[in-house]
């Protein structure tokens, strides 16, 4: 199928679109939403975001979204891991200080994975044993190897489905709200949105999304609200 540049169709005002698609504006929802005639349930919100809308969430994905308890694809290797993004920037460096035993890694005889992940932190290159050279990662390798994070309930990738049972911190107010204002196209009259649970996805520079389906929501009647960022772009899209 066709390529759709909705950046173009804003660019060219009011004019004629593209056979499929058509504008489905919100009385008091300021933004452009677009439709497609053979998808309903499916808005697209294009240039949602300005370029410090989009900085400042950056950063928080990077900064806040991957704290504990949240967790992240790192978590089952590591454990819970706190400022990441600040242990990067200053050349930290995790080390396993206690394995899955509970025992100190200098009481270790034997150096093998663990089913689970033992205790670590963030030290300086200098605090390390050079002759004891314990299971370290630089945190900034970490960032790299950063995919994933949950917010609000916590999604078990393994049973594909939220487990309430995991500890988990509501989801970010200014988030919370940023998806309310969002998802007004998709809401009845009078109704609001309320996020209870989200998921950031981080890719690098070869990495691309795969083909998926969002089925583990349990009221298929609210929207899925999916803001993406590509480059200097922003957009909404949203599922209902």
């Amino acid at each position: 199928s066709a390529v759709v540049d909705f950046h173009a169709l804003l660019a060219a005002g009011k004019g004629e679109l593209p056979a499929g698609i058509r504008r489905c504006d919100r009385a008091g929802f300021h933004l452009p939403v677009f439709c497609f005639l053979d998808r309903p349930g499916f808005y697209f919100i294009p240039g949602a975001l300005s370029t410090e809308e989009q900085c400042y969430w950056i950063r928080e994905s990077l900064k806040t979204f991957p704290q504990p308890p949240n967790r992240t694809n790192l978590t089952a290797t590591y454990g819970p891991i706190s400022d990441l993004l600040i242990a990067a920037k200053n050349q930290k460096i995790l080390v396993e200080v206690e394995s899955s035993s509970g025992k100190p890694r200098d009481e270790q005889n034997n150096v093998g994975e663990n089913a689970h992940p033992g205790k670590f932190k963030f030290v300086d290159d200098s605090e390390i044993q050079k002759e004891e050279r314990p299971k370290s990662t630089m945190a900034a390798a970490l960032v790299r190897k950063l995919r994933w994070s949950t917010l609000g309930l916590q999604f078990d990738w393994s049973k594909r489905n939220y487990d309430v049972s995991l500890p988990h911190s509501k989801i970010p107010d200014d988030l919370a709200t940023l998806a309310k204002k969002m998802a007004v196209p998709a809401m009845p009259s009078g109704e609001e949105f309320t996020a209870e649970a989200a998921i950031v996805n981080y890719y690098g520079p070869s990495d691309m999304l795969g083909g998926h389906v969002d089925d583990m929501e349990a009221d298929w009647t609210k929207p899925i609200v999916s803001i993406r960022y590509y480059g200097s772009v922003a957009y909404i899209m949203i599922f209902v």
